[in-house]
């Protein structure tokens, strides 16, 4: 972003300059049509000046946008948890990270479908190139298990999960292929179909930041070693996870990397500062 701002600032100055020089301190006789193109000319590259200044806004208005955003997690305070906070912690993402992986993508609940007990409804495409149109889809009824209706999905959710991340992951669910109708609870073909994190060996916590007295922050790193991908490099990529600490105890209220979780974090690689 940095870069773009300065490149847009040379641009502005290169075309300020062209504008510029339609007009000198210099005044000679100009003919009556070649003034008129001249006029035409120094009115083109006064608009392009403007567009420049306008890009140079939008670049100036991105990054001050971003910094806002990240604020918070960079004015929080280093916090190292104590030991019963770590287990607690560490006892969090794993419930998470199953979780995840058995509803969130349903590598669990697709074993309990039954599709000799199927409904068709009718769907509208939210995105891509059909977004605006219907479409039929099969979906398939659970018929046992520990989670046989949405109801049963917040009841696992409440220990682990804010209001707010809930609310986030049921819209993410429902939008993948769950649907809940008359009580019961049907899944599509696409749910437990999607495959691993590729490039990442282990996700673990790097540092703990303390917002406010309820709000933790979790600074986590995604890291592959690259011979194991057949890659010349190492992947690194850092994300973070909020935290709220509730009379029930920790609970998560944003992830950035949900996938990352579900498949790879490893609490024995877990640094929580000193």
């Amino acid at each position: 972003m940095k870069r773009k701002f300065f490149e847009a600032m040379a641009v502005c100055c290169i075309i300020s300059a062209l504008a510029g020089c339609g007009s000198t301190g210099n005044e000679v006789d100009i003919p009556e049509n070649e003034n008129a193109a001249v006029t035409e000319s120094a009115t083109t590259e006064t608009a392009k000046a403007e567009e420049a200044a306008e890009t140079l806004t939008s670049l100036f208005t991105e990054e001050t946008k971003a910094e806002t955003e990240t604020a918070a997690l960079i004015s929080s305070e280093k916090y190292t948890p104590s030991e019963e906070e770590k287990t607690q912690i560490q006892s969090l993402l794993k419930e998470c990270k199953k979780f995840f992986y058995d509803y969130y993508d349903g590598k669990e609940i697709q074993h309990h479908k039954d599709e000799n007990k199927s409904i068709t409804v009718t769907k509208t495409a939210d995105n891509g190139m059909f977004a605006g149109e219907s479409y039929e889809e099969t979906l398939y009824e659970i018929t046992d298990g520990e989670v046989m209706s949405m109801g049963d999905m917040y009841e696992l959710m409440k220990p682990l999960f804010t209001e707010k991340m809930s609310e986030v992951l049921k819209d993410d669910m429902i939008r993948s292929g769950y649907y809940e109708k008359d009580g019961k609870l049907y899944i599509t073909d696409g749910v437990g179909s999607n495959g691993g994190l590729l490039g990442t060996d282990t996700v673990h916590i790097t540092s703990v930041g303390k917002i406010d007295n309820d709000t933790f922050v979790l600074y986590m790193n995604a890291f592959g070693a690259g011979e194991n991908w057949d890659l010349d490099y190492d992947t690194s990529e850092n994300f973070t996870v909020i935290l709220k600490k509730t009379e029930d105890g920790f609970k998560m209220d944003e992830c950035d990397r949900i996938g990352a979780i579900e498949w790879c974090y490893t609490p024995e690689d877990d640094v929580f500062g000193s």
